[in-house]
């Protein structure tokens, strides 16, 4: 069962992320095509959008706050899959915003946070002094346990995403806990 959940959430991430890209491109005409003449296939593009909510959402490890924003779907349905976006090295939440976006107008619920000390700017506990992959990876787990408890979360469906250092994290977390 656990290698089957890390299987599937590689395949899932590499999906994602492909179907991300040709969300981002969709809109771009292709060059050379001249139009819709007589006898052209138009492809068909009917693809479900959902309108979302963003809410401040807070975990805690070990007395530190973890600051985060979840996105949530609109009316796509009772357990929705979730993917957790973890920034890369002195980032912050803002570098998930993009794609959060972009999920959660799929019908997943996103969560982007701050790494407890993970850049002067962010908007959790800790200092960049005191942090590092591993106390990245305890909040990660912190982060992953939350999310596993919203009533909306189908939590078969749980996927890490991560930009940087935080998708190395988001594979050594992965690896601990699925």
């Amino acid at each position: 069962m656990k290698r089957r959940t890390k299987i599937m959430a590689v395949f899932c991430t590499g999906m994602l992320l492909l179907g991300l890209a040709g969300a981002c491109s969709a809109g771009a005409d292709d060059a050379g095509t001249g139009g819709s003449g007589a006898g052209e296939r138009q492809p068909s593009h009917t693809q479900t959008t959902y309108a979302y909510e963003v809410q401040e959402l807070h975990a805690q490890r070990d007395g530190l706050d973890i600051y985060g924003e979840i996105y949530i779907p609109q009316d796509a349905g009772e357990k929705m899959p979730a993917v957790i976006i973890s920034h890369g090295f002195g980032g912050t939440h803002t570098v998930g915003q993009p794609y959060a976006r972009a999920l959660a107008e799929h019908g997943y619920v996103a969560y982007c946070f701050d790494f407890c000390g993970g850049a002067a700017s962010n908007r959790s506990d800790g200092s960049p002094l005191e942090m590092s992959v591993f106390t990245e990876q305890a909040d990660l787990e912190a982060v992953i346990a939350m999310i596993q408890e919203l009533d909306y979360v189908d939590q078969d469906n749980l996927f890490l995403m991560g930009t940087s250092q935080g998708g190395a994290v988001s594979a050594i977390t992965g690896a601990a806990v699925f």
